[in-house]
């Protein structure tokens, strides 16, 4: 009878050991709060921002300025306010990093040039990214940019850019933006699914796809065939044919466009 109490007792205790356990290990799930989000795949989303600055002191957006952030294909681009801005996209679970980020020159009224600098500047040190409820945060070194998501208005239409005209700014690969040349810009018109204009020295035109996702697809194009007196010129327009012809996206803001090519931009003011 001994023995038996004895068991008896040692398998109360080990009930007791268990469910002790079981509770421990139940609390410290509830404790931890699963970031699902945070690891999400920014591809094809659109933001605008909303704050930015040191964890504790960000400060908002100036009034009637709007910053946007795209992510399309491994490439971001967007609008600074006064410019816009392009860069190559490496992610890795919740880490983020921007390669060089290149943007076209006008120069902004003050404070919203700052803004501009300082957004810019924020952008070449982002680290990390969380995304939830609606809302992208990045970090950088030395405090947080905080984001919402774009309105529909801000997504791409390809209705928007039929009947538009544009003058080249400046072109290049994304960490060798070169202005235009002085007089010489080329043009770029978009009419009944065609682009046309003046590449410099000749004309030229071809068909162009335009998808509600903010892809372009430019066809073979034909132009004409003088030869520029300006050797720079002509080179010029070399460049600017062969990459039109690469075009795989765009980004629509305001009186600024940008095309995206695999490994460049091309970016355009609206021509007045």
């Amino acid at each position: 009878m001994k023995l038996q109490s004895i068991w008896v007792k040692m398998i109360v205790l080990s009930s007791l050991l268990l469910a002790v356990i079981g509770c421990s290990a139940a609390g410290a799930g509830d404790n931890v709060e699963p970031d699902v989000e945070s690891s999400a795949s920014l591809n094809g989303t659109s933001w605008v921002l909303q704050e930015f600055g040191p964890d504790g002191s960000r400060t908002p957006v100036l009034p009637d300025t709007t910053v946007t952030l795209l992510f399309e294909d491994g490439r971001i681009s967007g609008s600074a306010n006064c410019n816009t801005f392009f860069a190559d996209v490496t992610q890795s679970g919740s880490e983020l990093s921007f390669g060089p980020i290149g943007s076209t020159r006008m120069a902004c009224p003050e404070p919203i040039m700052q803004q501009e600098n300082d957004f810019l500047a924020a952008m070449a040190s982002v680290n990390h990214y969380v995304v939830a409820e609606g809302q992208l945060t990045l970090t950088y070194d030395g405090g947080l940019l905080i984001f919402a998501t774009a309105p529909a208005e801000a997504v791409p239409d390809s209705s928007s850019l039929e009947g538009t005209n544009w003058n080249l700014v400046s072109l290049g690969v994304a960490e060798s933006v070169t202005a235009v040349l002085p007089d010489s810009a080329p043009t770029l018109n978009f009419a009944e699914g065609q682009v046309s204009g003046n590449a410099s020295c000749n004309s030229y035109s071809g068909e162009v796809t335009l998808g509600e996702d903010g892809t372009m697809t430019v066809g073979m194009l034909a132009s004409t065939l003088m030869a520029c007196a300006d050797e720079a010129m002509m080179q010029q327009e070399a460049d600017f044919m062969a990459a039109l012809a690469q075009v795989t996206s765009y980004t629509l803001s305001g009186s600024q466009l940008t095309l995206q090519t695999p490994d460049g931009v091309l970016n355009f003011e609206a021509a007045e």
